[in-house]
């Protein structure tokens, strides 16, 4: 069951808008749900509350009976439309939902061993699903990426030895994809008795150094316990639904992102909301919904397309477009940079003038070296 649709009536800075979140005309998927959906828009557009909106959708449409032939829910005045795979609902065990809201909690594990009893995680075959699942929401403060973390841990335990690290050698597979990057792998030589504690998973360095967790960079810890619930589950079909998943990455990390979430969710529908120009740049334009304030301050889509929404008819491609160009034409971005750099390119043209008016060649060459000095520092090619 993924999203298609969405039709805001009249709330906060959204006034009659109509989303169309399927493939266009001219696709060979046309009219299907996208696979991916990137949510961009300047602070205030109501990205994150689009985001919100969508998960409340899918929760409300959950609680009551579902159908094969509903094909849309309206609650309040958001109205969701969604397609339905064969007989799969909301209730299915197949379908997953994912939900990652705004700066990823980065956790200390550490801290929070004194409070796990490792015990009735150890013990859990003694108790009924409902006190384990009670246990480990509690323990968590209801946090769903702790809770998964927590699940996965347990299950692992009750794997032998041989069982255990086979598993272990799968999950360096998926994790060493991008931890690599980072100079970083998964340390799969663990020993068992790593499980009594929380810091059952070790990274370590190309030389072999261990990092420990309290040694994780920000944006090393997003990543792990963002990827491991997906791992975990590992659905077969839902949605992935992340809030600025570009936080704490540096852009040559946020350049492959959305691949890696594509290689470990290949049939999940992925919708993110972000800031960076870098991730906006691994959409296709149908899959990028633009937010922005018309004249009279509400927000509306900027659309890509001129005519029928058909995939000949977009005349901003994101993934064609120099990083300067995705500032300037999807984020609204507005001069070339800085004041100190229009400065600078003053200078130049002062300079330019003044060699094109002294006939004397020593002062010419003086002249050209104040202005290749400056043209270099401006990234400027100087012939």
């Amino acid at each position: 069951m993924l999203l298609k649709k969405i039709h805001i009536k009249n709330r906060s800075q959204f006034e009659n808008v109509n989303l169309d979140l399927t493939y266009p005309e001219g696709h060979e998927k046309v009219g299907k749900p996208l696979n991916n959906i990137c949510i961009i828009g300047d602070n205030g557009t109501g990205k994150t509350a689009l985001l919100e909106w969508i998960l409340q959708g899918y929760q409300k449409q959950a609680s009551i009976p579902l159908f094969e032939h509903i094909h849309g829910a309206e609650y309040d005045d958001v109205g969701l439309s969604f397609q339905y795979s064969g007989n799969t609902t909301l209730k299915d065990n197949i379908f997953k939902l994912f939900y990652y809201s705004k700066g990823i909690d980065q956790l200390n594990l550490k801290e929070l061993q004194e409070k796990f009893d490792e015990n009735a995680i150890r013990n859990s075959r003694d108790l009924g699903p409902h006190d384990v699942h009670r246990f480990i929401h509690d323990l968590t403060g209801g946090k769903e990426i702790l809770r998964l973390w927590y699940e996965f841990r347990a299950n692992l335990t009750q794997l032998s030895s041989d069982y255990l690290h086979d598993e272990y050698e799968k999950l360096a597979e998926v994790l060493n994809k991008i931890l690599n990057k980072f100079h970083l792998e998964l340390n799969s030589a663990i020993e068992l008795q790593k499980f009594r504690n929380l810091e059952f998973i070790e990274l370590k360095a190309k030389e072999g150094t261990i990092l420990p967790t309290e040694k994780w960079s920000a944006g090393i810890k997003q990543l792990i316990y963002t990827i491991l619930p997906l791992y975990h589950l590992r659905p077969q079909e839902g949605v992935i639904i992340i809030d600025e998943p570009e936080s704490s990455l540096h852009p040559n990390t946020q350049h492959i992102l959305i691949d890696f979430y594509k290689s470990v969710c290949p049939k999940m529908q992925l919708i993110f909301a972000t800031h960076s120009p870098i991730l906006a740049s691994s959409f296709e334009p149908w899959e990028v919904v633009d937010l922005q304030f018309n004249s009279n301050g509400k927000v509306e889509q900027r659309l890509y397309y001129e005519g029928e929404n058909h995939v000949d008819n977009y005349k901003i491609y994101p993934m064609y477009l120099r990083w300067d160009s995705l500032l300037t034409n999807l984020f609204g971005v507005v001069g070339q940079s800085n004041d100190e750099r229009l400065k600078k390119l003053e200078e130049l043209a002062i300079l330019d003038r003044e060699m094109n008016l002294t006939e004397d060649n020593a002062m010419k060459k003086e002249l050209f070296k104040k202005y290749e000095s400056i043209a270099e520092k401006l990234d400027w090619a100087t012939l």
